[in-house]
């Protein structure tokens, strides 16, 4: 109970007016024995009780009219939880949204923003309405329910706040107030608050007209009982921050034959210059321990940053693997987003395998697998041991049976016309299960009607139907020269990117091609292509088979290269020959680019991204001999939980899926080898989550600054960092009552005046 007007209330003793005037009235008399009086006093003891109640109600009815209207006056409110003595409970259900993103790491002094935060919340739940129910909710990019409902258990929802844990994700208020109005909308409270605890950053609001935030301000705004939202800001002013904004290698694909350059780009947020930076490249080796500390591999000092500015650091790598690959600056008051890191498949060397099915008859210089080895492996003749990045072999159907396809990183099916059970079936588990690569090319042995039973369909590995007519000059598009080639827009596929330049498109354009091979690609079967792949991509989507890619098409649009994803593996297939029989692309320098990157592309098999942003899901493949199996997922602060790998709709592998990558840095997937178990190899997998770039930018908004952008949003500002407990106090108002009052008051005046006419004398 509380009062709007305390200083009127005490005109409530008015109501000691009436009484001394009772008393006052009440007359002193003299006993005179009188023996003629006799009857008359006994009729008055008989009516004096029935007077004197009359008179003792209509003082009581005067007192209360001035003690009700005296308390109308004072404006006293029932604030939620105030009629406790009455059994009723719990009238009061809160919701605290506890910021914890990134920027909240921010330190002033020896105390973060996320500490106030913490600080601020207690304050709310110990100055909460006796009896009131409190639940949690953790805010950064996602929102978790901590307390998913409201607890009456006060020292339980405190534990739970002192306990929360700072996050490297981003921050989206309109995600924290949806989680909390989730958990408000159905409990049973006369009063629902919501308290946002934050440090208020600009990015973290929807944009002005966005329809879903717009929709939620009403749907607050109309709820009944109208749910009270509070906004506690608990920023400490700076705006000053350096961050690490990319990390990205200079080359698509890296190996051990030469240098790897990197560039990171650092920014500068807020006013002022960064001066004498120093930038680290840290590198971890594939057989380090995943707790083994990167070593230091180059740094630079940048001598002055404002806005941004770009570094390149070298190094050199020894040996093949899935390499850790970070860069740090030098620490400061938010030292989260001062590194930033991801995973780097360098390649040591790749053994190919290629079937020719028409090889050269070994005098003359003219079969598919002579000018593929000549590309794939070029070697000086005067140096025995320079060793080339890939070791071609070059075989026949024949020899199929002395080699085992394990061995090989990538197989190439060139011009092949017999295609054996054993090899179909063994290319399908290479490709799908193992993870390996296939590329095939065309040729006139090449038989549409058998590919496309043996290869062709869902379950297959062709990235559409071969068409039983070629493409021919005569359905292309020619040119000045005879026959067609090859397109020169959207090249963005890594294996065609290096063409997309325009110093190097005239060597893609040159190559002249006399036939091909006819691709029907069914359409919702092909991907996005870049321009479209902006928007954030689901894992499922990543994950999808049967997804095919154009990389290139000929001048006609024909398709001239398309990859299909199978599985864990991928599978490019050229619609042109390797050799000369339909063109001149051996004797061409695009066909060196082209064919070491088709090779390099398809032996990484087919990975999901391993450098993801923060609460990211983390998805890996695994053969469908790991299902069910429990594998350890190490978080970059040595937190440690246990998944099992599920079997995929398909059943042909198994998916590990973790979903809590709430921490920036690498996370380990591992699990040693089943004893005894044939082919089932352990799990030994890198992920590396970086913090999303926007969180570094400190700008917060004010009081004016959130009403500005949300018009229809209605909220009371709170300073986190003050007295959070008073100031809820002084905008916190219970249910006024003053009306009952006053009409209460005015019941006893009426009933005051009727009963004192009707119980006035006669003739009075």
């Amino acid at each position: 109970m509380g009062f709007l007007n305390l200083l009127l209330a005490g005109f409530a003793g008015a109501a000691a007016v009436p009484i001394i005037i009772h008393l006052l009235n009440q007359r002193r008399f003299k006993t005179v024995i009188w023996a003629a009086m006799d009857f008359l006093l006994a009729t008055i003891e008989k009516n004096s009780r029935r007077l004197q109640m009359q008179d003792l109600i209509l003082m009581l009815l005067r007192a209360f009219a001035l003690v009700f209207l005296a308390l109308a006056l004072a404006r006293p409110t029932l604030s939620p939880g105030g009629l406790d003595l009455l059994g009723r409970q719990g009238e009061t259900a809160a919701v605290i949204v506890l910021d914890n993103s990134l920027s909240m790491g921010h330190r002033t002094g020896n105390e973060s923003r996320f500490d106030a935060a913490k600080r601020a919340a207690l304050a709310i739940v110990d100055h909460l309405p006796k009896g009131a129910g409190t639940a949690l909710v953790l805010m950064s990019d996602v929102a978790v329910d901590e307390i998913p409902e409201p607890s009456h258990d006060a020292a339980f929802v405190r534990a739970a706040i002192q306990d929360a844990v700072l996050s490297d994700g981003g921050t989206d208020v309109a995600a924290g107030i949806t989680k909390a109005w989730g958990i408000l909308k159905n409990a049973p409270a006369l009063a629902k608050e919501i308290y946002v605890v934050s440090d208020m950053q600009g990015n973290a609001w929807p944009a002005s007209g966005d329809a879903g935030w717009t929709g939620l301000s009403n749907e607050l705004t109309a709820a009944k009982p109208a749910v009270r939202l509070y906004l506690a800001n608990v920023s400490d002013g700076a705006d000053s921050n350096l961050s690490i904004a990319a990390l990205v290698p200079v080359d698509e694909q890296v190996s051990t034959e030469s240098d790897a350059a990197f560039v990171a780009t650092l920014q500068n947020h807020g006013g002022g210059s960064a001066t004498n930076v120093t930038v680290e490249l840290l590198v971890g080796a594939p057989d380090a321990s995943p707790t083994e500390p990167l070593r230091t591999a180059a740094s630079v000092v940048v001598d002055k940053v404002d806005g941004t500015a770009q570094v390149r650091l070298e190094t050199r790598f020894t040996s093949g693997g899935d390499y850790r690959i970070a860069v740090r600056a030098a620490p400061d008051r938010l030292p989260a987003d001062d590194m930033r890191s991801f995973v780097l498949p360098v390649v040591e060397r790749i053994k190919v395998l290629v079937i020719d099915g028409q090889p050269g008859d070994g005098a003359s210089f003219n079969g598919a697998g002579d000018f593929l080895k000549a590309a794939l492996s070029p070697r000086d003749p005067n140096d025995d041991g320079n060793k080339a990045l890939i070791d071609t072999e070059v075989i026949t159907v024949a020899q199929l049976g002395e080699r085992s396809l394990r061995d090989y990183q990538a197989v190439i099916l060139a011009n092949v016309a017999d295609l054996p059970t054993g090899l179909v079936e063994g290319l399908k588990t290479y490709v799908k299960a193992e993870g390996r690569g296939l590329i095939i090319f065309g040729g006139d042995n090449v038989s549409s009607v058998r590919y496309n039973q043996l290869l062709g369909g869902k379950d297959g590995l062709l990235p559409g139907l071969i068409a039983a007519r070629q493409v021919e000059p005569d359905v292309a598009l020619s040119g000045e020269e005879p026959g067609f080639g090859f397109a020169t827009s959207d090249l963005g596929h890594p294996v065609v990117s290096f063409f997309s330049d325009k110093d190097t498109q005239p060597f893609l354009a040159a190559p002249r091609f006399t036939r091909a091979l006819g691709l029907d690609i069914d359409t919702k079967d092909i991907a996005p292509t870049a321009a479209d792949a902006k928007a954030k991509a689901k894992p499922d989507d990543l994950l999808a088979d049967n997804k095919v890619h154009i990389v290139a098409r000929f001048t006609g649009g024909q398709p001239a290269i398309a990859e299909r994803l199978a599985g864990r593996g991928r599978v490019l297939l050229f619609a042109c020959t390797a050799d000369r029989d339909w063109g001149d692309l051996p004797l061409r320098p695009a066909f060196l680019m082209l064919a070491r990157r088709a090779v390099q592309h398809v032996a990484e098999g087919h990975r999901l991204p391993r450098t993801l942003q923060v609460n990211d899901p983390l998805v890996e493949l695994v053969g469908i001999k790991a299902a069910g199996a429990q594998v350890t997922v190490r978080d970059p602060r040595g937190g440690a939980r246990t998944v099992a790998a599920v079997p995929t709709p398909a059943g042909d592998l198994a998916r590990i899926d973790f979903n809590d990558t709430r921490f920036s840095g690498f996370y380990h997937l591992s699990r040693p080898a089943a004893s005894g178990a044939t082919g089932e190899a352990g799990i030994s997998t890198i992920y590396a989550a970086n913090p999303p770039r926007g969180e570094s930018n400190l700008d917060a908004l004010d009081e004016a600054g959130v009403r500005a952008l949300n018009p229809t949003l209605d909220f009371t500002w709170l300073d986190g960092r003050g007295e959070v407990a008073s100031a809820i106090d002084g905008k916190r108002v219970g249910r006024e009552i003053w009306p009952l009052l006053f009409i209460l008051a005015c019941c006893c005046l009426i009933a005051e005046s009727v009963l004192a006419l009707r119980w006035a004398p006669k003739g009075a």
